[in-house]
C-alpha cells in the first residue's frame, strides 16, 4: 500500500506494522501505537489536503475581458447618442443608432467563448475514457512539460506473474510446471499463486499432489506418485540437498532482470526455473512514446526497489528513474520537477500517490486504483492505460485551439461591427441578427470537439494479450500450446 512493491514485506517480533496494510496466513499479535492523525495513513490525507488548499483557482480570460468590456460598450453607446445629437440628429434617430451599438455588441460570444469549448471538451474527454473535473483541469492540461509515473498498478499490471521460464532439462517446462502447480495450488503466497496462473494459462492440470509441507519464506515440498516435487528458492533447495550448480547462473540473470527466480526440483533434481516479476503492461511502452512524441518528459517514481524500478523503467522506454520513494518523497519530487521543469502531471494509483496527485498541476488517476487516488486527481483514467494520458493532452490542446479561435472571432466580431453600428450603417434588426449569428458560430466551432479522434483513433482501450509471458517462454522452447 505505500512502497508500491508487488510482493509482501517479511516481518518480524519488534518490526512496525502500518494500519491498513494486508497480513498474510500467518497469525499476528500487534500493539497499537499510533491512532487517528497520528497515523501514517491520516499523515497522507493531511498532506492531501494542505496540497488541494495550495492550489489557486483557474481565472477565466473571457471573465476578465467581459468584465472591462461591458462597462466599455455602454460607454461607447452612450458617446454615440450624445455624438448624434450633437451632430444635429434627431432624439430617435440616435437612440436607435446607440441601441444597434448594445445590440450588436451583446457580450455573449464572449461570455461562452471559453466555458462552450470547455463543456465540449470534457464531454468528448468522458466518452474517450477520460473523466476531467471541471474546466480548469483540462485547460492546465495543455501547458505540461513532465509526466511523473507511479510504477505498480500504473506501468505494471500490479501482481506477480511468471515472465521467464527456464527448462534446465532439455524439455518443454509443461511436466515441471504441472508438478509444481500442484503442490502451490493450496497455497495463498503471491509466488505460489503465480505459479498455479502460469499452469492454468497454459492449459495445464496441476498434478494430483500429497503430503503438502509449505515452509515460511522459503519454499514447498509434496509428493506427486512416487515423485518427489520441491518449489522455492535456490538457498533452501541446496539446504535440502538438492544440487543446483545448473540453475545459479540463469537464477542471476533472473535477478539482475528483477525477477524472483522460483526453482522446481523433481526427485532431487532442478527441471525448470521460473523468472517471476511484476509484469509490464502491454500497452505501456507504447503509452509512453506517445508521451514523448508530445513534447512531454516520462519520469519514473516508485517505493520499489531500485533494480525492479530499473528493470520496469527500461521496458517501458523510460530513462529518469526514482527508487525507494516514500509518500511525502512523491510530492517533493514532483514540486522540484515544477521548479526545473515546469508544470507536472502526475499518474498513480495507489493510496502513497494520493499527496503527489493532489501536489501535482494535473493529477491523473488510474480507475482500477484506490479511492484516495482518485479522490485526490484532476482525471481519471477509465480504462487505465498510460496512452490515454496522450489522449487527455490531445483534447487539451485541441480545446485551447478552440478557445482561442472563439475568443478571436468574439473580438473581430465586435471590433468591425461596433463600428459599423456607431456610424448608423448598421441597423438595429441586422445588429441583432450579427449578434445572434455571432453566438451560433461560436457554440458551432465548440462542438467541433465531439468529432475529436473519429479520424485517427487516439484512444486505444487495453489490450487483453491472449498470450501470456509465460505462454511465449514455453514456445520459444518449442511447445505446442
Amino acid at each position: 500500500m505505500l512502497t508500491g512493491e508487488p510482493l509482501p514485506r517479511d516481518k518480524r517480533p519488534g518490526d512496525e506494522l502500518t494500519g491498513g496494510t494486508v497480513n498474510g496466513p500467518a497469525p499476528l499479535v500487534l500493539q497499537v501505537a499510533r491512532s487517528g492523525a497520528e497515523t501514517l495513513l491520516g499523515q497522507i490525507m493531511a498532506l492531501v489536503d494542505a496540497a488541494q488548499k495550495e492550489k489557486s483557482k483557474s481565472q477565466r480570460l473571457a471573465d476578465r475581458i467581459s468584465a472591462v468590456f461591458v462597462p466599455v460598450i455602454l460607454a461607447v453607446a452612450a458617446a454615440t447618442l450624445a455624438g448624434w445629437l450633437l451632430a444635429g440628429a434627431g432624439i430617435v434617430s440616435a437612440l436607435i443608432t446607440a441601441v444597434a451599438v448594445l445590440v450588436v455588441a451583446c457580450p455573449c460570444a464572449l461570455g461562452l467563448a471559453t466555458p462552450v469549448a470547455v463543456m465540449a471538451g470534457t464531454g468528448r474527454g468522458a466518452q474517450l475514457g477520460l473523466l476531467i473535473r471541471g474546466g480548469g483541469s483540462l485547460e492546465r492540461v495543455h501547458g505540461l512539460a513532465t509526466v511523473v509515473l507511479d510504477k505498480t498498478g500504473t506501468l505494471t499490471v500490479g501482481r506477480p506473474a511468471v515472465v521467464r521460464l527456464l527448462p534446465l532439462d532439455g524439455s518443454n517446462g509443461r511436466e515441471a510446471l504441472a508438478l509444481a502447480a500442484g503442490a502451490e495450488a493450496s497455497s495463498e503466497h503471491p509466488l505460489a499463486r503465480a505459479v498455479a496462473a502460469a499452469a492454468e494459462d497454459m492449459g495445464l492440470i496441476p498434478a494430483a499432489v500429497s503430503d503438502v509441507e509449505a515452509v515460511a519464506g522459503s519454499g514447498v515440498t509434496a509428493t506427486a506418485g512416487d515423485r518427489r516435487v520441491q518449489a522455492g528458492s535456490l538457498a533452501w533447495l541446496t539446504q535440502a540437498g538438492v544440487d543446483t550448480s545448473a540453475a545459479n547462473q540463469p537464477a542471476g540473470e533472473l535477478a539482475e532482470a528483477a525477477q524472483t527466480p522460483v526453482a522446481v526440483a523433481i526427485d532431487g533434481r532442478v527441471r525448470l526455473l521460473l523468472g517471476i516479476a511484476d509484469a509490464l503492461r502491454p500497452d505501456s511502452p507504447g503509452g509512453v512514446a506517445r508521451l514523448r512524441a508530445l513534447g512531454l518528459e516520462p519520469v519514473l517514481a516508485t517505493g520499489d526497489t531500485l533494480a525492479a524500478a530499473t528493470a520496469t523503467a527500461r521496458a517501458a522506454g523510460i530513462s529518469n528513474v526514482h527508487a525507494g520513494l516514500l509518500p511525502q518523497d512523491k510530492s517533493a519530487l514532483v514540486a522540484q520537477l515544477r521548479h526545473e521543469h515546469g508544470p507536472v502531471a502526475m499518474i498513480g494509483d495507489g493510496i502513497n500517490d494520493a499527496p503527489a496527485l493532489a501536489t501535482a498541476d494535473i493529477g491523473i488517476a488510474v480507475a482500477t486504483g484506490t479511492g484516495a487516488a482518485m479522490a485526490a486527481a484532476d482525471i481519471t483514467l477509465v480504462h487505465g492505460g498510460v496512452g490515454a494520458v496522450a489522449d487527455a493532452v490531445m483534447l487539451a490542446r485541441a480545446t485551447r485551439r478552440i478557445i482561442r479561435q472563439n475568443l478571436g472571432w468574439a473580438f473581430g466580431y465586435n471590433l468591425t461591427l461596433v463600428p459599423l453600428a456607431a456610424a448608423a450603417i448598421l441597423p438595429p434588426v441586422l445588429a441583432a441578427v450579427a449578434m445572434a449569428t455571432s453566438s451560433v458560430t461560436v457554440v458551432g466551432n465548440a462542438l467541433r470537439l465531439r468529432r475529436f479522434g473519429t479520424r485517427a483513433r487516439t484512444h486505444t482501450p487495453p489490450h487483453h494479450d491472449t498470450t501470456t509471458p509465460v505462454a511465449q517462454a514455453l514456445a520459444e522452447k518449442g511447445a505446442s500450446r
